[in-house]
Parts: C-alpha cells; structure tokens; sequence
C-alpha cells in the first residue's frame, strides 16, 4: 500500500479531529511530526486533543515541544500563540515566556524600546487614557513621546503643529551568536508591530494578546461592526470581504498579516467581513489591553505609531495612482520619508492662496475643506482618515485652492516639497507619470469645486 502524501494525512487528521475520532487524529498528527520534526503545529495539535481529553500534563509537554520547536525555527507568531495555550493551562508558567527572550540574546545595539531621541522638550507624561477602551488617537503624543519638537515650515506664524519622532528598530547582526537565534531575530523585525518591541516589551504585549480560534468559514466580524481590536493572523488564513452585491474577497491574508488596526486607534466601523478561509487562530490586541501595555511600557506607542504610518504609507502606495511607478521593494523607503504631525484643533494645514507645503496623509482625526471668499465660506468636504491631499497645488507648484484646517487634534503624515522632488530626481519615470496625472486631475476639476484631496486611501478593515 502506497504511503499516504502529507496533503492526505493533514486531511485525514483534520477530519477525525472534526468527527471526534480523537485516537485516529492523534495517530495521524503523529505520523505528521514524523514526516515533518521541524513543524511545530503538529505536536500542538496532538497537546490541544490531549488537553480535550483532559490529560493535561501530555497536553503541557506537548505544548512546550512545540514551543521548543517554534522558537528554535524562528517562527515567530507561532511561539506567541504556543505560549499563550501554555499560559492557559498554567497562568504561573513564567518559563514559557522567558523562552522568547532567546530572540534577544545578545543585542547588537539599542532597541526600538530602549533608544530615545536627545531633543527631549519639556516634561514628558505617562501614556493615560480618558477611558480604558478609548482610541488611540486619544493620546497627546507632544506630552507622551520625547523629541516632540515644532514643525518647520514657512508659515513662522502657524503654531501647534508639532513632529513626533518615530524610532526604527536596529537591525540585528551576525556578531557570534547562534545562527538559529540570527534566524529568529531576523524574521522577528521582518514582522509588524512585534519585530519593533525588545524583550520586555514584547513580554507585555504577550501576556496582553488574546488567542481567537477560527473554523473554516467563521465571521470574525462584519463590515459595519464597532471596531476595537487589532488581529494578527498567527495560523491560517483570513478573506477581508466587501459587502457588496456581488460579494468582493478583497484579498487572502495569511500567517503575519495584519488587520483591524484602525479599531485601536479610531473609533470608526469595520470597513469589510473578515471570514476564515481554512481553520485559522489569530492574535488580538483590544484597546483595554493596548492601555495596559502603554502604561507599563510607554514606548511601545512609538512602535505602534510607526506601525501605523508604514501600513497606511503602504496601503496609499498600492491604491493611489500618485504612488503607482513606484517598485514594490522601494516602498519601505518611500514610507520613512514621511514626518508625523500632532495637529492642534483649529490648526491649518493648507492655505488657499498659497502653494502646499507638501503631501498630507490624515491618520487620525477630523479635517474641514474649506473654500474661501467675500460672500462666506463654504465646506467642500470633510477629510476622514486614510485620505491623501494637497498634491494637486504641490505637483503644480500652483496656489492651493482651498485651505484646509483640523476639526478636531490630528495626526498627520507629511512627505514635504524637497523630499517628494527628490523622489522624482531619482524615478524619472514617476515625472512623466505625475504630468499626466496632474493633466487629467486639472481637467476632471473644470467647473467643479476644487477639493485638494484625492482618492482615498483608506486603512485595512
């Protein structure tokens, strides 16, 4: 008799294990880590029947088996989730968390955790919030995160405006250290949001997350729905779907994806379906738990915010026909050329009459299109956050046709004049490109109010 392939054995595991033939699925998750010693989900398998069995102590060994194997493998995500069903069964557990440390080992240099800028200005608070489930956008960075220091621009008279530093994380090194921990480190930063945290950051952001177990075909949640939670997928996959007629899957998201994380930081509905595509457990991060974290580890906000702006830079870049000559391996680098702004309440980002002083991105918060003239002033439209303006009076190095000012506190991405030149320097092809783009814009505009945004460029579900 032929040996069954891995792809029949998964199957025929998956089936006895959704049948309650528990003997035949252990058997066959066996067979599986046989075949495949350096998977760790199937001795995870075997310790979640054990632990449906209520044989607790195979189930723990499984579970730090494949804990073992996680780690020592780099994976990640799946080390995170080993150990919170280890924490599950035993909250005093604290080995399993110091297993993780092993991706700090020594570190080459200062983490994003632990570097602060040296431009400290004036006192600096811990991270409170108004209410434990507030947004994130609650926060005011210029009293929260070192370096906060005013933004230059040509208006010496426009204040409240202030840049907050963001820190990048240093990249680990071969300096000695075992090539399975280098391994580890490296896919540790190749991650969002966790690859930024050092060790005791991310040890919070563990004993925080929650583990959500998804069957093939389950609803997460639904386009529309109240948002307040970011997920991670730690184990299968995930289809953000449009509730349109017919139906969109916008796309498959799977082991590392991010998703939801304009629920921390905005109160604004789900703006898709999250439905499993196959069995799938993610990681959740709600904003109650986020609280937590930022107030034993305050800089963990910088790595939170540096999340953000690299995942609606990325997201503007893939949607906005401004961004399109861009190559996919240059948008990293496109994304750290854009500043972050803390924008007071009444403050003015674009003055009619005059040309923009760069290209904004609204990340949080409310901003106002306002046209100007003798009679009254007229709204033209309300700025929500994923939108991109001003580009239109910047690549035309023409007048701003409307002013436009903040509703409420904003954060704000900026790429300014000089840099975005710069950029063109280098892609000559993205010159041509931005002609005829600003050619067809100023037509499709004739006779209309002018709105200096532009497609939106809103964040993920």
């Amino acid at each position: 008799m032929a040996e069954e392939s891995l792809k029949q054995l998964r199957a025929r595991a998956s089936l006895s294990l959704r049948n309650g033939d528990f003997d035949t699925a252990l058997a066959a998750y066996r067979s599986l880590a046989k075949r495949e010693p350096k998977n760790p989900l199937w001795s995870q398998r075997r310790a979640e029947i054990y632990l449906q069995l209520g044989r607790n102590t195979q189930a723990m060994k499984g579970f730090e088996h494949a804990l073992d194997i996680a780690i020592n493998g780099g994976e990640i995500l799946a080390a995170i989730a080993v150990c919170k069903q280890i924490l599950e069964i035993d909250p005093d557990h604290d080995e399993a968390l110091d297993r993780l440390h092993l991706l700090y080992s020594e570190p080459a240099g200062p983490s994003a955790m632990s570097a602060q800028p040296s431009n400290d200005v004036g006192a600096v608070h811990e991270v409170e919030p108004p209410l434990d489930d507030a947004p994130l956008e609650e926060v005011l960075l210029t009293e929260t995160i070192p370096g906060a220091s005013p933004h230059t621009t040509s208006r010496p008279d426009e204040s409240g405006i202030m840049e907050i530093p963001l820190v990048e994380p240093a990249a680990p090194k071969a300096d000695g250290r075992d090539a399975a921990v280098i391994g580890a480190r490296e896919q540790l930063l190749a991650t969002p949001l966790f690859g930024s945290l050092d060790a005791s950051g991310l040890r919070a952001v563990v004993e925080q997350v929650q583990l959500v177990s998804l069957d093939e075909g389950d609803v997460l949640f639904r386009q529309g729905d109240p948002a307040d939670t970011l997920y991670v997928v730690a184990e299968g996959a995930v289809v953000p779907i449009a509730e349109e007629i017919p139906r969109k899957k916008l796309a498959v998201l799977e082991t590392g994806s991010f998703f939801g994380e304009i629920g921390l930081l905005a109160d604004m509905p789900r703006n898709a379906t999250i439905e499993a595509l196959v069995d799938s457990r993610l990681l959740a991060i709600d904003r109650k738990a986020m609280w937590r974290i930022l107030k034993k580890h305050r800089s963990v906000l910088q790595v939170m915010l540096r999340f953000l702006r690299d995942r609606l830079v990325d997201r503007l870049i893939r949607t906005n026909p401004l961004f399109s000559a861009f190559p996919a391996q240059h948008r990293a680098a496109v994304a750290r050329l854009f500043q972050f702004l803390e924008v007071r309440k009444g403050g003015t980002l674009i003055e009619q009459g005059r040309p923009s002083e760069g290209l904004f991105a609204l990340l949080a918060g409310r901003a106002e299109v306002i046209q100007m003239d003798i009679a009254s002033d007229q709204v033209l439209a309300e700025l929500v956050p994923g939108e991109l303006f001003g580009e239109m009076s910047l690549l035309t190095d023409s007048p701003a046709r409307a002013t436009v000012t903040t509703k409420t506190k904003c954060w704000v991405l900026t790429l300014g004049r000089d840099k975005l030149e710069r950029l063109i320097e280098k892609n000559p092809e993205l010159r041509e490109f931005i002609r005829g783009l600003t050619s067809d814009r100023e037509i499709a505009n004739l006779g209309l109010g002018q709105r200096p945004g532009s497609e939106s460029g809103a964040l993920e579900p």
